[in-house]
């Protein structure tokens, strides 16, 4: 049997809305102030200091979780506060602040964001004169500017985004990182001495560690395949080492889930569901490659929502499975096809690469439910996956609960192998469109290629009733290597 591996501890990130990296000391001096930003102390406790250092004797009292301080200014990795109580003034470090604004005072200073929820950060520029509104806005959803020397930016996507402001007509710019918190942290202790770094920068070192240190793997930015966002719980620090020292984790895979309203209908808790079928995926690879699969799940509006909701008004558990019926020419005349939702898939969020793949979970049957089924695109790093293997042909109504979980964990696994180059090895001929031949060159059965009986490539695996090294043959183990070793290494 299929033992599910779960991770236990929980990585202190978890309670951070927005994060800020560890700065190098030069960044920020207390003259570049946030004009008093509001703030609150998010992690269990804080330590408020009266010196920006990690020195026990200048630790003035204890702060627990939500307690209320104005940020005055920046000095190095702390943040220089007044407590909104007693009115006294110290330094906490900023990553135990929920403090969102940045502070740009000279080129190249960097901040990290994570993307549990949206990214958002407030940006004030502290240099002299007038700010002039000359900013580069690749990757960023929305820039707005309060005044002359304040802007916002929201709906920040993961990656990394420049920020340049011009002032008198000199430039400083900032480096925006957004950093994808993993679901499942994952625990390792170091083999050899390692750097902690500031940045995903090898020459950015924030502190060298030894072997035996116990390391938290928090986190990804998926344009930086070498390294993780950690938390060392010794020295109490988060940063960014090289993947190669932590061990355990060669590679990393960046999923997003995109569920639409139609299945947030179809099938309740959907978020929980989605997030749960990722993670019994990312203990079949952590198992067998030491792949760490990250996923992330969010709702939006398909190109299949939006068919139902122009007839109807809205998507509801009446219309899911219902076809369309609008005028010719409509959403291209194709909107109930996997094609179409691939198309509206990476308009709406970008083609996905070699260590990116983009998901959409529709719960709308499509035009053909049994030809166009759940598939995936290597090229575009695309999955898309229907409702076709758990529902009934007939009626479309929902196998029971533990069949949909059985079919979706299979389409989920069995779709991510494509996205590591593998192949289909069963026959295509329960497709009706194929008739009595089989189109897949590929077919085990009727072109004669070998292949393991057991492989999820070529047969409906029951993920959870097997055991997690048997689910690829060793042909489609060998390919993935392959892959994972010219593409994400």
């Amino acid at each position: 049997m299929c033992k599910k591996v779960i991770t236990l501890s929980i990585c202190v990130l978890l309670s951070f809305s927005v994060i800020i990296s560890a700065i190098p000391s030069s960044a920020y001096s207390t003259q570049a102030t946030s004009n008093g930003n509001p703030a609150k102390v998010s992690f269990w406790f804080a330590f408020f200091r009266s010196e920006p250092n990690l020195s026990f004797g200048n630790i003035q009292a204890i702060y627990l979780n939500g307690r209320e301080v104005t940020v005055l200014g920046y000095e190095g990795g702390y943040a220089f506060v007044q407590d909104n109580k007693t009115k006294n003034k110290g330094y906490i470090h900023k990553f135990l602040l929920n403090d969102k604004t940045l502070d740009i005072t000279k080129e190249y200073d960097y901040v990290y964001v994570d993307m549990e929820k949206e990214g958002s950060i407030k940006v004030n520029y502290a240099g002299e004169g007038k700010l002039v509104w000359e900013l580069s806005k690749s990757g960023i959803a929305d820039i707005t500017q309060y005044d002359d020397r304040s802007f916002s930016v929201t709906g920040l996507s993961p990656g990394t985004v420049k920020l340049t402001v011009k002032c008198n007509g000199n430039k400083d710019s900032c480096i925006i990182n957004c950093i994808n918190k993993w679901e499942e942290p994952e625990t390792s202790t170091a083999k050899n001495n390692f750097s902690l770094l500031h940045t995903p920068d090898s020459s950015n070192v924030n502190l060298s560690l030894s072997k035996g240190t116990a390391i938290k793997a928090c986190g990804n930015i998926p344009n930086k395949k070498d390294y993780l966002y950690v938390y060392i719980g010794s020295v109490q620090k988060y940063g960014f080492i090289s993947i190669s020292d932590f061990p355990g984790i060669d590679y990393v895979l960046t999923q997003y889930h995109h569920y639409d309203n139609g299945y947030g209908v179809r099938f309740s808790s959907a978020s929980n569901k989605i997030k749960d079928y990722a993670s019994v995926l990312n203990d079949v690879t952590m198992e067998n490659f030491n792949l760490k699969v990250a996923g992330f799940v969010e709702k939006y509006t398909s190109v299949a929502d939006e068919c139902k909701i122009l007839r109807s008004g809205s998507v509801t558990s009446g219309n899911i499975s219902a076809a369309c019926k609008q005028t010719a020419g409509h959403l291209d005349g194709t909107c109930l096809t996997t094609a179409n939702l691939r198309n509206d898939l990476t308009k709406q969020f970008g083609a996905g690469s070699g260590n990116i793949s983009q998901i959409a979970w529709t719960g709308h049957i499509m035009t053909s439910n049994l030809d166009d089924r759940s598939n995936s695109t290597l090229g575009v790093g695309s999955i898309i996956i229907t409702p076709c293997g758990v529902v009934n042909s007939s009626n479309f109504s929902n196998l029971s609960n533990s069949e949909v979980r059985k079919g979706s964990l299979y389409t989920l696994v069995h779709e991510t192998g494509h996205q590591l180059n593998l192949y289909d090895y069963y026959c295509y001929k329960d497709m009706p469109s194929q008739g009595a031949l089989c189109s897949n060159v590929n077919c085990a059965d009727c072109n004669g290629v070998p292949h393991a009986s057991g492989c999820i490539m070529l047969k409906r695996v029951k993920v959870e009733e097997v055991d997690i090294d048997s689910i690829y043959c060793d042909e489609c183990d060998a390919e993935i290597r392959k892959y994972l070793a010219e593409n994400l290494d």
